[in-house]
């Protein structure tokens, strides 16, 4: 191209007419240099030198790329000028294209309306005009309007119409769209197939998708990476992995949307951080929508110091996302400090921050000593318009005013929005519940529903948890039959809720019922019922659904065992809770926590073995705490052993020299031991 242009610039003695500037306009919007083509097309006029049509059609392409509004407008009355407009339909479908690229859907549909002769490729420019403001659902009229007019689909058609079916949710027209290409021979083609492939995948086909993928002529980059998406999408990740490691062995290189795909089925950090390495390698990871799937990844993993390095590696243009799965990297690791300086900086490099970003930061200020950084963005949220029906700021805003305590301003918000939403009310809700005022979030439920808004999911099971905490059986039904009511009883997530919740009201026989219902149960669902019984000392049904649960397949964790040695603490099952605690360590490999290890302690103690309650409280591989001396010290005064019980309570105050407990028992531990002499009671251990 620099060859050509310096030819042309050369032309010093030879006139140049409008057929060599109709070459360099079209050299430079070709090439995407479109400011010199506009600039050319400037000179040339300068130079008294007249347009043709591939003048208009090069410089009017150089507007399409640039959005040139204003300069479009004018060749559109050079044209008209001319006398082009009505003879040619290229220069005609060109102008139209411009308009719809720059979102000037009028004056596309005046030049369509005024164009002597349509084609496909004009009533393709007229369709895209609509897609691009964001009105595809007037695409389908379109469609049938062409056919009327005897013009025949092209690929460039279907391909546009099929991706509107499959962001709308058309599938009737989408079978019609498939049985034309069928019809012209199409299926095969790999830019149709791939459209169909993503159609059927968005309507949750993915067999369907499948099939269509075999037939491709040619299986390209983009036909595999929709491919994987699908496949994703519907939760099979060996044939996704499978379609990957086919692509590798015959030597090509993912694409952007392949390594984001594959970066989502990494389920833990090792896997991460191989196939970060991988597109290293592929001089992919780098890139912004890539670097920015790393962070998501190490974000879920837990892994900050390797989001770290993947944020810095960006190599050009850190965008909002980059910045928001930072923030939110952040927060989710607890280094609140971080995700504000990761804020601050991304308004210093001018990266205006949207609601995904401002609701991270409030969340990274949601403590009484951040309140105030939180507190200044709420004058950016009210431009960004609270008052819009389901504004996340809303509910942003609330939780972190109800996260510093701060009751009164997160009630403010809420009532000063004039479009309230259930989203927003449930964050009022939660916030309330979390501070323990119960008696409040049960009273704004009742509120919102005289209100007229019906409850959601997410609100359900927040309100839930107010009944739950607050053993209110009675509201508790009555959440139970909403839940029914929008059909989410069978959610292993609400089940649960309502077994925790009627386990915790004393009601076991609604609880077993409730869990009985659930066809799919997880860790989770099998805790809250074990609970239920183990919180009503009921041992031996605890046990037995411990049993259950272990033929069921069902791996136990920290809370499982928690329940059913809780359950042993309590029914004096010293022999079985021992075998529990073998078993944690033994067949399940899980290292028992500092509450398992007190349950033990507990239970030996409160079986008169305080040697063995003693010897674990020391030798256990964790710290004990003040609450393991203080269960020993109980003992202690049970069974009168009041220089194992001095030893405990120094112990015990060496770790809080403040705590009253010790004292207390020690003092009772000496009334019944009057008489007896120990001298150094509380002598360092």
């Amino acid at each position: 191209m620099e060859d050509a242009i310096a030819s042309f610039h050369a032309m010093l003695h030879v006139p140049r007419n409008v057929f060599t500037w109709a070459i360099l306009i079209g050299m430079y919007a070709e090439h995407g240099v479109d400011m010199d083509a506009l600039s050319a097309f400037q000179q040339m006029l300068s130079e008294g030198v007249l347009p043709d049509k591939a003048v208009f059609v090069a410089t009017l392409s150089a507007c399409s790329h640039l959005r040139a509004l204003r300069e479009g407008k004018r060749l559109h009355s050079s044209i008209v000028s001319c006398g082009v407009f009505g003879s040619d339909h290229i220069v005609a479908t060109t102008l139209l294209s411009m308009y719809g690229k720059c979102k000037c859907l009028d004056f596309a549909c005046e030049v369509f309306a005024e164009m002597q002769t349509r084609n496909v490729v004009s009533w393709n420019a007229m369709m895209s005009a609509y897609v691009e403001r964001g009105l595809g659902m007037d695409v389908r009229g379109m469609m049938a309007q062409m056919q009327a007019e005897a013009i025949l689909a092209d690929r460039i058609t279907l391909v546009l119409i099929l991706d509107l079916c499959a962001d709308h949710g058309s599938l009737l027209l989408g079978q019609y769209l498939h049985t034309l290409c069928l019809h012209q021979g199409l299926v095969s083609d790999v830019v149709v197939g791939t459209a169909l492939i993503n159609m059927y995948a968005k309507f949750g086909s993915v067999e369907a998708a499948r099939i269509l993928f075999q037939g491709l002529i040619e299986q390209d980059i983009v036909s595999r990476s929709v491919m994987m998406s699908a496949y994703v999408q519907h939760g099979r990740a060996n044939d996704a992995l499978q379609l990957f490691r086919q692509i590798l062995l015959e030597g090509e290189v993912p694409n952007v949307v392949m390594a984001i795909t594959i970066l989502d089925l990494c389920s833990d950090a090792q896997e991460g951080e191989q196939m970060h390495a991988f597109l290293l390698s592929c001089g992919l990871a780098t890139l912004v929508p890539v670097s920015n799937a790393l962070l998501k990844l190490y974000g879920k993993c837990g892994l900050l110091l390797s989001a770290k390095k993947a944020f810095d590696c960006i190599d050009v243009g850190r965008n909002v996302i980059s910045w928001t799965e930072m923030i939110k990297v952040c927060v989710q690791q607890g280094q609140n400090k971080d995700a504000r300086k990761h804020y601050v900086q991304m308004m210093m490099e001018c990266v205006i921050p949207d609601d995904i970003a401002i609701t991270g930061f409030l969340e990274a200020c949601s403590s009484q000593e951040a309140f105030f950084h939180g507190k200044s963005v709420h004058s950016c949220c009210i431009d960004r318009y609270l008052d819009e029906v389901g504004c996340p700021l809303t509910s942003a805003l609330i939780s972190f005013y109800g996260k510093c305590g701060h009751l009164g301003e997160a009630s403010q918000i809420l009532f000063e929005t004039s479009k309230q939403d259930v989203v927003s009310w449930s964050a009022l809700i939660k916030a309330h519940a979390d501070l323990r005022h119960g008696e409040d979030a049960f009273r704004l439920f009742a509120q919102m529903e005289c209100e007229g808004l019906k409850p959601d999911r997410v609100c359900l099971i927040t309100v839930l948890d107010v009944c739950t905490c607050n053993s209110a059986l009675h509201e508790g039904k009555h959440i139970h039959n909403q839940i029914v009511d929008i059909g989410v009883e069978l959610d292993v997530v609400v089940s649960t809720g309502l077994v925790a919740m009627y386990g915790k009201c004393g009601s076991l026989e609604d609880a077993q019922k409730t869990f009985n219902g659930l066809s799919n149960r997880n860790i989770i669902s099998w805790n809250a019922i074990i609970g239920a019984y183990a919180q009503q000392g009921d041992a031996k049904q605890s046990l037995q659904l411990f049993s259950q649960m272990q033929m069921g397949g069902c791996v136990p964790d920290h809370v499982t065992f928690q329940n059913v040695l809780s359950v042993c603490r309590h029914g004096g099952l010293v022999e079985e809770g021992c075998q529990f605690l073998s078993l944690m360590c033994g067949d399940y490999g899980i290292i028992p926590s500092l509450d398992n290890f007190n349950s033990m302690a507990d239970l030996l103690v409160r079986a008169g073995l305080l040697d063995k309650g003693e010897g674990l409280i020391k030798s256990m591989p964790c710290n004990p705490n003040t609450s393991s001396w203080i269960t020993l010290m109980s003992a202690c005064k049970q069974h009168l052993d009041i220089t194992r019980g001095a030893d405990a309570a120094g112990h015990a105050l060496k770790l809080d020299s403040k705590a009253l407990s010790p004292y207390v028992l020690l003092s009772n531990i000496y009334c019944l031991c009057r008489g007896v002499e120990v001298p150094h009671l509380l002598e360092d251990p």
